[in-house]
């Protein structure tokens, strides 16, 4: 196994207002020679953090609004492509890193309350809290190695006002600020990659799948999720499909 690389101590970058730090991330790691060292399945190389984003977005195309006093931060892995499931690994380290990080500065972890909506929201009394985006690139050239690009969006100590239905931290504690959400956020986020069965328990321990998916196949209600493959309830039986071939979502 791996010697898991810290991702705080990577070089960080933070700027007061950015398009998308998703962007900044990858256009950084363009410039970075694309190698990893013998026995090495994939290492954190940059990170990007910005106070504001102009054009920062979700999954499936949607925008990503933000407020000054959000955390909005990207992280840009270097990794194997024939390590297949590491997308998913970072997702569900992500969310389930946003979750316990907002869970520790709230002083509560009632799963009812503060939860994983799938696949990538943290909502809290059914308010979105926060949300974590995971792209993937292959670098051309470089003998089978992926970019993938960690994207996380908290509403810390405000929320977009465009987005009355959000949720922030500060609307349930005192003194919060965007910086101890990052740090509480990294720590946690680095143990769970250093232990991916952990990170799978507590993803799956604190999700609530929707109601209804939509696939190229057909609607259908989700009975489980594992490795990226969703098993879905349809009137003519259960049906399982990838994870990227879900094209929407009720609830």
């Amino acid at each position: 196994m791996q010697a898991v690389p810290s991702v705080s101590d990577i070089a960080w970058f933070h700027f007061d207002e950015l398009p998308s730090t998703q962007d900044e991330v990858r256009s950084r790691m363009s410039l970075v020679e694309a190698k990893l060292p013998s026995g090495i399945r994939w290492a954190p190389l940059i990170g990007v953090s910005a106070a504001h984003q102009t054009a920062g977005r979700g999954r499936l195309g949607s925008s990503w609004l933000d407020a000054r006093g959000s955390l909005m931060l990207s992280i840009g892995f270097l990794d194997d492509l024939s390590n297949k499931g590491f997308p998913v690994l970072v997702m569900k380290a992500a969310a389930s890193a946003v979750r316990s990080a907002c869970a520790g500065l709230l002083g509560h972890t009632d799963a009812e309350r503060l939860y994983i909506r799938w696949p990538n929201d943290v909502m809290l009394d059914g308010r979105k809290l926060a949300g974590t985006l995971v792209e993937t690139f292959r670098i051309e050239g470089s003998g089978g190695l992926r970019g993938t690009v960690l994207g996380v969006g908290v509403n810390a100590a405000s929320r977009p006002p465009e987005v009355p239905d959000a949720a922030a931290l500060a609307d349930y504690a005192a003194d919060i600020d965007a910086s101890a959400v990052k740090r509480s956020f990294l720590a946690d986020f680095g143990a769970f990659m250093a232990q991916p069965d952990e990170a799978s328990r507590r993803y799956a321990a604190c999700l609530r799948l929707p109601p209804l998916v939509r696939t190229p196949a057909g609607a259908g209600k989700p009975v489980s999720w594992e490795s990226g493959a969703v098993t879905i309830a349809t009137p003519d039986g259960n049906v399982t499909v990838n994870e990227d071939e879900i094209i929407g979502w009720e609830g």
